[in-house]
């Protein structure tokens, strides 16, 4: 049964009696109350409007009121035909236990008695039920031999509400606008044949070709290429594009109205899309607490979390096919101080002086053709060549170029070729004990009364547990109370 200002549709049980989805139900009364009023034992299900504040996105909405098709429809058009296939919603198992199998759960009777709600009393049980087992059964494993149809993509409802479906195997990730109090969601989905069952729905929906459709009267028609790229970006900023993350992953960043979908292109086995929405400048991602915010020049800043920096097309498929410009050399950065750039394939290690309260640190970075990334440093960079002298600089977008020193400079200054100092050799600390330093590049391992490894960035050596030592006179200074003195 459907009544136009109740939110949720009911049946009729066994007696009479009318059983709604929030828990409500209207008693039926015996033949001697004439037209007495029915009084039901809980409040009367309220209009399906809603006036409160609007909230971020949540995921997972399974203790929300749940849905049926009516609730993406204009409820004034919703036609007084709605006939028996509201039975579609009662499995003629569900009163087995939540371990059933999932043919079981999929198991559909369109002509379904209600004697076959068994022992569950409300809609509400048989929506709890029903997400129990979604959350249990792997779709994917069971239907492995016999492929699911595809739902996935971008639907738009009878009012013009934006739907998003991600289709793993049979398995579905659903962002929706719920209501005002939630705002968007992602909903856990499965799909059998053409059935889509949506975890808070009470409902199945049917799909199509081009739609999926609900037996309220509701559907939501997918939409083609040319319409996603037609859809308003109302209140959102474009993020569209790709991105490198500093270690070797790039992921492709999809934007249809303001709905967004990152996908992994290269350098990670995840290959799930994470779906989110973007507000403003910022992508919300439902897995990611913080969001990444738009910077001048493309990038997504994800705080202290993450950094994406923007990529052309062509610098993204150059780190696909592992290709990258070469970036190594010695460098004078916006302050005249020396930095030393170390490239391995397209991974760098940057040695430079960072602050009077930090010195010299060494950071991890990528290249992605010819875009070098450095989580720490917060901006995009590019390799370029000096116009004139077509020497090679790192033109950094917020701050000075880096410009690369000649070899005759490097060889006037002994600079070595790695960057760092040598510090190989065996001491005595300042409890006569010896202490051997072995040096391989830039990393260092220590052994005899000191045992540990570490680096050296520039002239800084940096072990775990010591202050940082800068090369003396006779050996190395740990600060003013500690100094390693060499013997050879």
């Amino acid at each position: 049964m459907y009544v136009k200002d109740v939110q949720m549709p009911g049946i009729m049980s066994l007696s009479g009696d009318i059983l709604f989805g929030n828990g409500t139900d209207w008693k039926k009364t015996s033949s001697g109350d004439g037209h007495k009023a029915a009084k039901s034992n809980t409040n009367e299900t309220a209009p399906a409007n809603d006036t409160s504040s609007k909230s971020e996105p949540q995921e997972n909405p399974g203790n929300m009121n749940p849905l049926d098709g009516s609730d993406f429809m204009n409820v004034s058009n919703v036609s007084s035909s709605v006939n028996s296939s509201l039975n579609l919603t009662i499995n003629s198992s569900l009163n087995s236990s939540t371990n059933s199998s999932a043919d079981d759960w999929w198991s559909i009777n369109s002509s379904a008695d209600v004697a076959a709600i068994g022992a569950a009393e409300t809609l509400t049980q048989l929506h709890s039920n029903q997400v129990d087992i979604l959350q249990s059964v792997d779709q994917d494993a069971l239907h492995a031999a016999q492929p699911c149809p595809n739902a996935g993509g971008h639907y738009v409802t009878s009012i013009g509400k934006l739907i998003t479906v991600e289709q793993t195997g049979c398995n579905l990730a659903v962002q929706l606008w719920w209501d005002n109090t939630h705002g968007e969601v992602l909903a856990k989905g499965a799909i059998k044949d053409k059935q889509v069952r949506i975890e808070g729905f009470l409902e199945l929906g049917f799909i199509t070709d081009q739609s999926i459709a609900f037996p309220a009267g509701a559907s939501w028609r997918k939409l083609t290429g040319s319409e996603m790229l037609e859809v308003k970006k109302d209140g959102c900023g474009d993020v569209d594009g790709y991105y490198g993350d500093g270690e070797g992953s790039v992921m492709e960043v999809s934007q249809t109205g303001c709905h967004a979908a990152v996908k992994v292109v290269t350098g990670s086995s995840e290959a799930k899309p994470k779906l989110g929405r973007v507000v403003e400048n910022e992508l919300h991602l439902f897995d990611h607490s913080t969001p990444g915010a738009r910077t001048s020049d493309g990038s997504l800043d994800f705080g202290a979390s993450a950094f994406w920096t923007k990529l052309s097309e062509q610098q993204a498929t150059d780190a696909a096919d592992d290709h990258c410009n070469s970036a190594a050399g010695h460098y004078r950065d916006g302050r005249g101080n020396i930095a030393t750039v170390g490239q391995e394939g397209c991974n760098i290690t940057v040695q430079m002086f960072w602050d009077d309260a930090t010195g010299n640190v060494t950071l991890a970075g990528q290249l992605y053709g010819d875009s070098l990334y450095v989580k720490e440093f917060r901006a995009q960079a590019l390799l370029k060549e000096e116009t004139g002298s077509g020497a090679q600089l790192i033109d950094f977008a917020d701050s000075a170029a880096w410009h690369k020193m000649s070899d005759q400079e490097v060889l006037l200054l002994k600079l070595p070729e790695a960057g760092c100092e040598n510090y190989d050799g065996l001491y005595v600390d300042n409890k006569g004990k010896q202490v051997q330093v072995a040096q391989t590049g830039c990393h260092l391992k220590v052994s005899g009364n000191v045992v540990g490894e570490g680096h050296v960035s520039r002239g800084t050596m940096h072990l775990s547990g010591l202050d940082d030592g800068e090369k003396s006179e006779f050996g190395i200074s740990f600060g003013a109370n500690k100094h390693w003195t060499m013997l050879r």
